[in-house]
C-alpha cells in the first residue's frame, strides 16, 4: 500500500490538505506567540526623557515640552484600549530653559516564552532601551533606566539628607542672592531641597598678578567671598551611596546642582555630607 495515492490521498483515504492545513495553522500560530509574545503583562518602566539613544549627547527637553507630560496622560491602540498609563512625572530644573525629566508609566507588553523579554510596540523592554509613548498630544521619547514586571509602581523612598557646600571666589552679589528659606522643586511640587544656612568668609585669595619686577603677587579682591551653603535635601538611597535628583551622588569632593528662585547653585563643592536633624 502505498502512503500517498495519485489524488494526494494518505493512504487512499484522506487528502492531505485535511491534515496540512490545520498543521500549518497550529505552526504559523506558534510562530506568531513566539515573535509577538503573549499580551497583557504589565510592566512599570521608569523613564530619562530626551532623544536619540542613552550613549548619545543630546540636549535636555525644552521647558514647552515637558510641561505638556502631566500623571494620568495614556497611550492607547487601535480599539481604543489604554496600552501605556503615566504614573509620576519628576522635572529638574538644569540652570536654563531645558530642564531634566523622569517619567514613570505602566506599559501592557508582550512577553516572549522563548527568549523571556518583553516588548511595549515592538520595542524591546530592556535598561537603556529607547522608547517612544504617544500620549495624547505629546510624543515622548527616552530611554528605560529601571523596570519592574508585574505593574507594580516603582518605589523611590527618599530620605533627607544634611548637604553642605561651598562656593570658590564667589562675588558679594551671588552671597546676598542666596535666600535662606527658599526651596527647590521637583515637577510634582514637591520639595527636593531647601537652604538652611550659609556664611561667608575672605578667600585665601582672588587675584594672582606679575608684577614689573617679576614677583608673583596673591591678593584678595574686595568684592570677592568664600561662601558656605548649608542645605536638607531628599535623596534616594543606593547601598551606601545617597542619590540627589535621580543621578547626582552625594560624597564629599563632589559637585551638586540645586536650582532656587534666587540663586542657582551650581557645580558647589560638597564639603559635608550628614543625617538631617530632627525638626
Amino acid at each position: 500500500m502505498t502512503i500517498l495515492d495519485k489524488r494526494n490521498r494518505l493512504f487512499g483515504k484522506i487528502h492531505i490538505l485535511y491534515i496540512g492545513l490545520p498543521l500549518l495553522a497550529i505552526v504559523s500560530l506558534f510562530t506568531l506567540l513566539s515573535l509577538y509574545g503573549r499580551s497583557g503583562t504589565f510592566v512599570t518602566v521608569r523613564i530619562k526623557g530626551g532623544p536619540g539613544n542613552w550613549w548619545w549627547v543630546t540636549p535636555r527637553p525644552p521647558e514647552w515640552y515637558t510641561r505638556s507630560l502631566k500623571v494620568g496622560d495614556v497611550e492607547t491602540d487601535s480599539l481604543g484600549r489604554a496600552i501605556a498609563t503615566v504614573e509620576d512625572v519628576q522635572i529638574y530644573e538644569s540652570g536654563g530653559p531645558n530642564k531634566d525629566v523622569y517619567l514613570l508609566a505602566k506599559l501592557r507588553a508582550s512577553y516572549n516564552p522563548l527568549n523571556k523579554k518583553y516588548k511595549y510596540k515592538g520595542q524591546s523592554v530592556q535598561i537603556g532601551a529607547p522608547i517612544t509613548l504617544e500620549l495624547g498630544e505629546t510624543l515622548f521619547s527616552g530611554n528605560i533606566i529601571e523596570i519592574d514586571v508585574g505593574g507594580a509602581k516603582i518605589e523611590s523612598s527618599l530620605v533627607e539628607k544634611t548637604v553642605v557646600v561651598r562656593l570658590y571666589n564667589a562675588y558679594v552679589w551671588e552671597y546676598d542672592a542666596i535666600t535662606i528659606g527658599e526651596t527647590m522643586t521637583d515637577g510634582s511640587g514637591n520639595v527636593i531641597a531647601e537652604i538652611v544656612d550659609k556664611y561667608q568668609r575672605p578667600p585665601n585669595f582672588s587675584v594672582v598678578y606679575l608684577t614689573d619686577r617679576g614677583n608673583l603677587v596673591f591678593d584678595n579682591d574686595p568684592d570677592r567671598l568664600d561662601i558656605t551653603v548649608t542645605l536638607t535635601v531628599k535623596a534616594r538611597e543606593e547601598g551606601q551611596v545617597y542619590v540627589f535628583r535621580e543621578e547626582q551622588h552625594l560624597k564629599v569632593g563632589k559637585s551638586v546642582w540645586a536650582f532656587f528662585p534666587s540663586y542657582d547653585i551650581a557645580g558647589a563643592r560638597i564639603i559635608a555630607v550628614e543625617d538631617a536633624k530632627p525638626s
